[in-house]
C-alpha cells in the first residue's frame, strides 16, 4: 500500500471544481481510521461521507482530525466499486480501522456459459449478481479471453472484450474507458 503522502490531497473547495470520477478517503493519521467512498460527482461522495459522520456522533466529534484524499480517478463505475474493496483490504492489512459498513463489490468467480449459440464470459459477484464481460461465437475464443484477462483469482479490474458481439450485447452498458 502507498503511504498517504503518495496521494494527492485536496481541500473541500477544490472538490467543487473536480470533474473526474474518483475513489477517495476521509483519513485520520492520528486516529488511524479511514472511510473510503467512490462517486461520479465528488461533491455527492463527500456528502455521503459527511452524512456518515453526522449519523455517527462518536466519529463526528473527531471530524477536525480528518483530511480528504483522492485515491484514484477516471475509472468506470463497476471498476470504482471493485477498487474500493481492494483499498479497504489494503488499509486493513496496513493496520487501519476501516469505518465503512457497506460490503464492497467482490467477485467470487469467472465462468463461461453457452446461450443462444454464443459463449458468454461472466463475472459472478459475492452479491450473487452476474456481469457479462465477453460474448463470443466459439468456446475457444471465450476460453482465450478468459485465460488472458482472468487467470488471477484476485479480480481488481473488470476487463471487457472489445469484439462486436460484446459491444452489441451490452449496448449502452458497454463501459466508456
Amino acid at each position: 500500500m502507498k503511504t498517504l503522502e503518495n496521494y494527492k490531497h485536496y481541500s473541500i473547495i477544490d472538490f467543487l471544481e473536480f470533474p473526474d470520477d474518483a475513489i477517495f478517503a476521509l483519513v485520520s493519521k492520528e486516529l488511524n481510521v479511514v472511510y473510503i467512498s467512490q462517486s461520479t460527482i465528488l461533491v455527492t461522495g463527500v456528502n455521503k461521507i459527511l452524512s456518515y459522520m453526522k449519523k455517527n456522533r462518536n466519529v463526528r466529534d473527531l471530524l477536525p482530525k480528518f483530511e480528504l484524499i483522492v485515491l484514484s480517478t477516471s475509472l468506470n463505475k463497476r471498476d470504482r466499486e471493485l477498487q474500493v474493496s481492494f483499498y479497504m483490504d489494503d488499509f486493513k492489512k496496513a493496520g487501519w480501522k476501516v469505518l465503512n459498513s457497506k460490503k464492497p463489490l467482490r467477485f467470487k468467480g469467472v465462468y463461461i456459459a453457452k446461450r443462444d449459440n454464443m459463449y458468454y464470459v461472466y463475472l459472478n459477484s459475492a452479491r450473487s449478481s452476474k456481469y457479462v464481460v465477453g460474448v463470443f461465437p466459439s468456446a475457444e475464443e471465450a476460453k482465450e479471453f478468459f485465460k488472458k484477462n482472468y487467470r488471477n483469482k484476485e479480480i481488481r479490474k473488470m476487463v471487457y472484450s472489445t469484439n462486436k458481439y460484446t459491444k452489441a450485447y451490452l449496448g449502452k452498458k458497454y463501459p466508456k474507458v
